[in-house]
């Protein structure tokens, strides 16, 4: 399932609401929201972005948000298994959707710039164009969205603009997925890239640590150089 609520005083998960309450409804509730086959080159400079709901029941009250991303290459869908949404890593960014406004059935309404959020996942080593992401949403109060069980053609979208010129090489030390460090995992991707007289046209390749769009020798000595154990 793509979109699901989790229960946070008991941990259970529904995978297959009318609706999704944003974030109360008997209980407070954890949303997750998943989009697949993101068209977006790793590392492409995100310029803006956001989730746009539209309203399956009116409501007023005092309602604010706060929307993480999930921290992985390509989130997977969501299960049933207890705190199956709120157990997945959060990225590092978040953004906070306070004091919504009153919301009217069958308006569209939109969150705040997620960038933050999507640009540190498209960031990843191990993304890839194609793969999936997803967002959690907590806070407190309550707006009432359509979900895809719901109304399919009015489920959430994800809007995303960018600029493909970010996909340009970044030089490093042999560090592949960005944790400051050369160790057995970089190793472990430059392995998997290991192609010495293919040449890359599509853009940075992970495991291309000097930007020449080969990944050889030449990056392994980079990545042996650094290497740092532990």
């Amino acid at each position: 399932s793509d979109d699901a609520e989790e229960s946070v005083s008991g941990g259970s998960v529904t995978l297959s609401s009318s609706d999704l309450e944003l974030t109360q409804e008997n209980d407070n509730q954890v949303v997750g929201i998943r989009f697949q086959d993101i068209n977006i080159p790793r590392g492409a400079v995100i310029e803006n972005a956001y989730i746009e709901f539209e309203c399956d029941e009116a409501s007023s009250v005092s309602t604010s948000l706060t929307l993480r991303g999930e921290s992985s290459d390509n989130a997977l869908s969501f299960g049933s298994s207890s705190y199956n949404i709120s157990s997945r890593a959060d990225t590092s960014s978040s953004v906070n959707w306070n004091s919504l406004p009153s919301w009217s059935v069958d308006q569209k309404y939109q969150t705040p710039n997620l960038s933050s959020i999507v640009q540190e996942i498209v960031n990843r080593g191990g993304w890839n164009s194609g793969n999936s992401l997803s967002f959690t949403i907590t806070g407190s109060g309550t707006r009432v969205a359509e979900s895809y069980d719901g109304e399919s053609q009015n489920a959430p979208l994800l809007y995303v603009k960018y600029s493909p010129t970010g996909t340009a090489c970044v030089r490093s030390n042999g560090d592949a997925n960005g944790d400051g460090r050369a160790a057995l995992y970089d190793y472990a991707v430059w392995a998997n890239y290991f192609a010495p007289f293919v040449r890359n046209y599509g853009g940075p390749t992970v495991g291309d640590f000097n930007c020449d769009n080969y990944v050889d020798l030449t990056d392994y000595a980079i990545w042996a150089n650094y290497f740092t154990p532990i």
